[in-house]
């Protein structure tokens, strides 16, 4: 990374993002004691999470030993090889965004293993304003805003 504020970081497994991970080994460790105690039927039972929002297949979740932070947790991977896939897709899709002239929020991506169990991914960035996301930013768009991302 050059510091380059406009830079859009990519998700490379050993990569960091200035400002968005100031430690990635003390987030591993949260990440993955947060998942060692998370019922996914029912995230908030423990308490120690609070939900955010769901996605087709992730759950944006905070924590407060994370403050500031947006966990997305995907889930649905059989085995090691297809999170290896899926963080080169992540770093991908990044890459190309960027190429694309779009701006993306610092994303980090913390694989999760699981004894006995299949792995999870968290996609972690800064919390942002609702009002800040694309959605929200194209419902709000006139036809002309609507027409520069089409």
């Amino acid at each position: 990374m050059s510091g380059d504020p406009t830079e859009v970081p990519t998700a490379a497994p050993g990569s960091a993002v200035p400002g968005a991970v100031p430690d990635r080994g003390h987030l591993q460790a949260v990440l993955n004691d947060t998942e060692r105690r998370l019922d996914p039927a029912n995230p908030e039972a423990g308490g120690h999470v609070t939900v955010l929002a769901y996605g087709e297949i992730s759950a944006a979740l905070t924590t407060e030993e994370l403050p500031g932070l947006v966990c997305k947790r995907m889930a649905g991977f059989p085995d090691e090889a297809s999170v290896s896939t899926y963080l080169d897709l992540v770093d991908e899709y990044l890459m190309e965004l960027a190429a694309a002239g779009l701006s993306v929020a610092p994303t980090e991506v913390f694989p999760v293993h699981r004894p006995g169990r299949p792995p999870v991914v968290y996609l972690v960035q800064p919390r942002m304003d609702a009002q800040t996301l694309g959605h929200k930013k194209l419902r709000a768009a006139d036809d002309a805003g609507l027409a520069i991302v089409m």
